[in-house]
C-alpha cells in the first residue's frame, strides 16, 4: 500500500497518485453562439475497458488486494477495503503556478504551493452565480449578475461577461438539437459510461473536436467592449475581495480569466447547446478519459436536467449541486482509469503529467482565490461521491441529483447532509446610513447577501492555522452579509451564526486572532452577541499589503482529506457515526506539513489511522 498527496487537491490519497487529475476548467461557453459542425479528425482506434459490473454498495471495491495496515473494517469483516483512490479532479485544468497576477507583486510569504494540478480544488470560494461548469452562461440580462454570495459575484463577473459574445471562429451552425446517430469514434466509450452509470442516453450528442485555435478562440472573452456596469461589477468584485483580505493589488479580472479558460480547459459539455466540445482532433488516450466525464454529464443532463442549476435560490445551494455533479463525472472517470490496462494508465500518468505542466504555465499568475473558486466542485465532489457510493450505491449518488445537498456545508461535513440539518435564519447586518449598498442598482435585491462557509474558512485560514479555521467552520451554523461602499471604500459587513453560545465561546479566540491579524488598512473589526460574531473589514486599497500567512487555498487539503477518510471508512463497512469520528480525528491531528507533502511517509499515515481509530473506539 502507498500513499501521496495528489498534486491536484494536495489531499492524502491511496493507494497511488494514479487517480489525480489535472482539473477541468469549469468552463462557460458563448452564449448564443450557433453551434458547431465538428472539423474533420482522423478516427482513432480505441477501446473502452469492459470489466465488471461496479460491486454491490455494502461491499468494498474492487481493485488490489485489501491492505491489513488499514484496519477500516470492523472485526470478524476480514481485512480493510483498500482506501479510496485519490481525488480525480477531471484533467485539462492546469494548475496555477501561484505566480503573482500582472499588476501586483505576491504578498509576503505567499508562497507557491506544492504543484497543485488543477485549479486550487480547494473549495473555491462558493458560489458560481448561474455560470455553469458544463456549460453556456444564460442569456445577457439588464444586470449579469444574480442574487447570492460574494464568491458567486467574482465568478459571476469573470463568467457572465461572455454573454457579450466571444470572439474567434463561429462555426458552422447544425439545423438538428441531435444527431442520429453516435460519433463511431466515441461509440465505446458511450457504452461505457452508461453501464458504469446505470443509465441510458435518450438520444445522442454531437462531439466537436476542434483545433487549438478554434477552442481557444470560442472560450476566449473579448477584452474591450464592455459595458460601464460589467467594467463596475469586477472592479466592485476586487475590491470587496481585497476587503476580504484575499486579494491584492489591481487585478484585471477580465484577462485572469481568459488565462483560466484559455489555459486550463482540454473540453467541456455544454448543456443548452447539448453538446461537447473537445481541445484537440485527435482522440488521444486523454481526451477519452476527458470523455468520459464529459459524456458522464451528457447522461446526467438527460435523465436529471442540468439547467436546473438555473432555478436553485441561492448561489450555495448552487455550488453544492455542482459539486455533486462534478464528483459524480469524476467517479465514472476514476472507473474508466481503473479499467484499463496497465500500459495504457502508465501512458496515461505521463501524458497528464505533460498537460499539468502546460497548463501550469497558461495559468500561473492567475490570483490564487480566483483560481480555487473554479477548482471547488472537484476538489470535494470527488470524495463526496465516493462517500455516497459507499453509504447506498448508485442510488444514493441519483437521489443526490435530485435533491442536492443544501449548501457547502453539508458538503464539507456529511453528518449534516445526511440529517438535512437545516441552519439558522440570520438577518442582513445593519451598514452606515450614507452608505451605499452594493447590488442595489435599478431597484434590484442586494447582490451580496451570504459570504458562505468556504469563503469564510478561506479568510481564517489566511492568518490562523487552518485546524483552528476548520473548527470554526464545523460549528458555522450560516451567515449574512451586505456588501457596501462608504467614503469612498468598498466594506463588508457579515454576520455569522455558530450552533451555540458555547461553540461561540469555543472559537472566539480563533476569530478574534484572525481580526488581529488583518492588515491595518482595512480597520476590520469583531463584535459578538451571543452566538453571532459580526465582522466588519474595508479594501485597504491597491497598494497595501495583503498579508497573507502563505497559502490560503492549501488548507482545503484538510476538509478535502477528511472527506476521503470518511468514504474510506464506510467502504470498509465502518458504521457512519464512527466513520466520521475517525475522519475527524485523523484529520484534527494532521500536521499542515504532512497534509500537504507531496510524498508522505507511509507508516506514518498508517500509525495516524490506526490512532484515529483507536480514539473512536
Amino acid at each position: 500500500m502507498s500513499f501521496s498527496n495528489c498534486p491536484v487537491c494536495r489531499a492524502i490519497v491511496f493507494p497511488s497518485d494514479a487517480e489525480c487529475r489535472i482539473c477541468r476548467a469549469s468552463l462557460t461557453g458563448p452564449a448564443g453562439l450557433p453551434t458547431a459542425a465538428a472539423p474533420p479528425a482522423q478516427p482513432a482506434a480505441h477501446a473502452a475497458p469492459g470489466g465488471p459490473p461496479p460491486p454491490p454498495s455494502w461491499a468494498p471495491p474492487s481493485g488490489p488486494p485489501p491492505d491489513p495496515a488499514l484496519p477500516f473494517a470492523p472485526p470478524g469483516h476480514g481485512p480493510a477495503a483498500p482506501s479510496p483512490p485519490g481525488i480525480a479532479p477531471p484533467q485539462g485544468y492546469a494548475p496555477p503556478g501561484y505566480g503573482a497576477p500582472p499588476g501586483y507583486g505576491a504578498p509576503p510569504g505567499y508562497g507557491a504551493p506544492p504543484g497543485y494540478g488543477a485549479p486550487p480544488g480547494y473549495g473555491a470560494p462558493p458560489g458560481y452565480g448561474y455560470a455553469q461548469p458544463w456549460g453556456a452562461p444564460p442569456p445577457a440580462r439588464k444586470r449579469t449578475m444574480s442574487k447570492g454570495t460574494v464568491a458567486g459575484i467574482l465568478i459571476m463577473a469573470l463568467l457572465l461577461v461572455g454573454a457579450l459574445g466571444l470572439g474567434g471562429a463561429v462555426l458552422i451552425g447544425r439545423s438538428k438539437k441531435y444527431p442520429a446517430q453516435w460519433d463511431p469514434r466515441v461509440t465505446s466509450i458511450v457504452s461505457f459510461v452508461e453501464r458504469e452509470r446505470k443509465l441510458q442516453f435518450a438520444n445522442p450528442v454531437y462531439v466537436n473536436f476542434l483545433t487549438e485555435d478554434e477552442f481557444t478562440a470560442k472560450v476566449a472573452t473579448p477584452t474591450t467592449g464592455q459595458s460601464d456596469d460589467d467594467k463596475q461589477q469586477m472592479q466592485e468584485a476586487v475590491e470587496l475581495f481585497r476587503a476580504l483580505g484575499l486579494l491584492q493589488g489591481d487585478v484585471n479580472l477580465l484577462e485572469q480569466s481568459n488565462q483560466l479558460r484559455q489555459g486550463g480547459t482540454l473540453a467541456y459539455y455544454d448543456s443548452k447547446a447539448k453538446q461537447v466540445y473537445v481541445r484537440g482532433t485527435d482522440l488521444d488516450l486523454s481526451r477519452k478519459v476527458t470523455l468520459v466525464h464529459e459524456l458522464t454529464h451528457a447522461l446526467q443532463d438527460q435523465n436529471f436536467d442540468l439547467q436546473q442549476l438555473s432555478s436553485l435560490k441561492t448561489d450555495d445551494e448552487r455550488t453544492a449541486f455542482r459539486t455533486v455533479v462534478e464528483g459524480d463525472a469524476a467517479r465514472i472517470e476514476r472507473k474508466y482509469v481503473d479499467g484499463l490496462p496497465q500500459a495504457d494508465q502508465d501512458a496515461f500518468k505521463s501524458q497528464e503529467k505533460k498537460d499539468a505542466d502546460a497548463a501550469r504555465q497558461g495559468v500561473g499568475s492567475v490570483p490564487d482565490v480566483l483560481v480555487a473558486s473554479f477548482g471547488a466542485p472537484y476538489e470535494f465532489g470527488t470524495p463526496f461521491l465516493r462517500l455516497l457510493e459507499a453509504k447506498g450505491g448508485t442510488a444514493e449518488v441519483n437521489n443526490a441529483l435530485r435533491k442536492p445537498p443544501a449548501g457547502e456545508a453539508q458538503i464539507i461535513d456529511p453528518e449534516d447532509y445526511f440529517g438535512r440539518r437545516k441552519l439558522a435564519t440570520v438577518s442582513t447586518p445593519k451598514v452606515p446610513a450614507s452608505a451605499q449598498i452594493l447590488g442595489q442598482r435599478e431597484g434590484e435585491p442586494n447582490d451580496y447577501e451570504q459570504l458562505g462557509v468556504l469563503d469564510f474558512y478561506l479568510m481564517l485560514a489566511a492568518r490562523v492555522d487552518p485546524h483552528d479555521a476548520l473548527k470554526v467552520i464545523d460549528v458555522w451554523n450560516g451567515d449574512a452579509m451586505v456588501a457596501y461602499r462608504d467614503g469612498g471604500r468598498v466594506c463588508a459587513k457579515v454576520v455569522v451564526a455558530v450552533d451555540s453560545a458555547e461553540a461561540a465561546d469555543a472559537v472566539a479566540p480563533i476569530i478574534d486572532q484572525w481580526n488581529q491579524k488583518m492588515p491595518t488598512g482595512t480597520d476590520a473589526s469583531v463584535d459578538r452577541q451571543d452566538d453571532r460574531f459580526e465582522l466588519t473589514t474595508c479594501d485597504p486599497g491597491a497598494q497595501a499589503d495583503a498579508a497573507i500567512d502563505g497559502t490560503p487555498s492549501k488548507a482545503f487539503a484538510l476538509p478535502s482529506t477528511r472527506l476521503y477518510i470518511y468514504a474510506s471508512a464506510l467502504e470498509g463497512r465502518v458504521p457512519p457515526d464512527k466513520a466520521s469520528c475517525i475522519a475527524k480525528s485523523f484529520t484534527d491531528n494532521l500536521p499542515m506539513e504532512v497534509a500537504v507533502n507531496p510524498n508522505p511517509d507511509e507508516s506514518d499515515i498508517t500509525k495516524r489511522i490506526l490512532d484515529a481509530r483507536a480514539a473512536c473506539g
